[in-house]
């Protein structure tokens, strides 16, 4: 965190901030569900960590191995490690979580 001469409330905001990015590269189900109001979030986590890549609901998920990975993002540039699900979630799949796809 930076030292700026604003005061008090601009180290709140930068602190606030850096929390709402925990998520981001996170493959903790709890910080990734906490970064959104999404339902669709919480469902899948619940359902879809650490399963098997065939895994009814889990097919819009990275795989590795066989095993379904979720993983917070941000931006799509978060995804760029899993060639097979580049996209983060924020339209159609759920969101902060890379998806291979989000249709508008």
């Amino acid at each position: 965190m930076r030292s700026i001469l604003l005061g008090s409330l601009f180290v709140v905001i930068a602190a606030c901030g850096e929390a709402d990015d925990a998520h981001v590269g996170s493959r903790d189900c709890a910080l990734i569900v906490a970064s959104t109001d999404d339902p669709a979030t919480a469902q899948v986590c619940s359902s879809c960590q650490g399963a098997s890549c065939d895994t009814a609901g889990c097919n819009n998920l990275p795989c590795v191995d066989d095993v379904v990975i979720l993983q917070g993002c941000a931006s799509d540039d978060d995804c760029a490690e899993f060639p097979d699900a580049p996209l983060c979630g924020s339209y159609t799949a759920p969101d902060n979580l890379c998806v291979r796809n989000d249709d508008v």
